[in-house]
């Protein structure tokens, strides 16, 4: 997950998420510090557990603002197309009619610079929205997709990419398949078409062949 100031979290108190090796785990902050502990089921349920609440803050806290984000973001975006757009027709003109001037030379270079900006501004935000929506629907949907996902048949890879897949089938047997911290490399499409084919599912309620994966060996405690 990203870092949302919005938290009131401090950064070298913000998990961004954490890998577990062999018989230690990892976890990176949100000030790039790498902090490790013992790989124990305990230590993992309790990281887990601050990175759900660190969601639980994102969502709850982050919805009476992104109104008045996308009015200010996108309100720039289109006022300084329609600048560039009018310069670059007011350039074309005077240059056919031999008027151009260092002015608007000058104004043309910081009208394509501003744009540059912009669109690397709404990269950011666009980025920032995505995984606002996947953090989202995790909150939403975790019961649903960890409780009928063992049950399920290969339907409920239907449209998932390999990645995906794989990255479910290769956890210990005391794994959920999905946490807070799985999702970060999981994509929103992989995940909202994992969710729609659970419920697809359970929709039609017919007899299927449940998945057998092969999981890793059980940790200790």
């Amino acid at each position: 997950m990203d870092y949302y100031k919005i938290t009131k979290i401090p950064k070298n108190k913000y998990i961004i998420s954490y890998e577990v090796k062999k018989d230690i785990i990892v976890m990176k902050l949100a000030n790039n510090e790498k902090y490790v502990v013992k790989n124990t089921i305990d230590n993992e349920n309790k990281i887990l557990k601050r990175m759900n609440k660190q969601a639980s803050l994102v969502v709850n806290n982050k919805k009476s603002k992104r109104v008045i984000e996308y009015i200010l973001i996108y309100g720039l975006g289109i006022t300084g197309i329609c600048i560039f757009g009018y310069q670059a027709f007011f350039n074309i003109n005077s240059l056919i009619n031999g008027l151009i001037s260092l002015r608007n030379i000058a104004f043309t270079i910081f009208s394509i610079i501003s744009m540059i900006y912009i669109t690397v501004v709404l990269n950011c935000i666009n980025k920032e929205d995505r995984d606002l929506k996947k953090i989202k629907l995790y909150c939403e949907a975790k019961e649903l997709l960890n409780n009928n996902l063992k049950k399920s048949s290969i339907n409920v890879f239907n449209k998932v990419s390999f990645r995906a897949v794989m990255q479910i089938s290769d956890r210990h047997m005391d794994e959920e398949p999905f946490t807070i911290n799985s999702i970060n490399k999981m994509s929103l499409r992989d995940l909202q078409t994992i969710k729609n084919n659970i419920e697809r599912a359970k929709e039609f309620d017919l007899d299927e062949d449940p998945i057998i994966y092969k999981t890793k060996t059980k940790r200790k405690n």
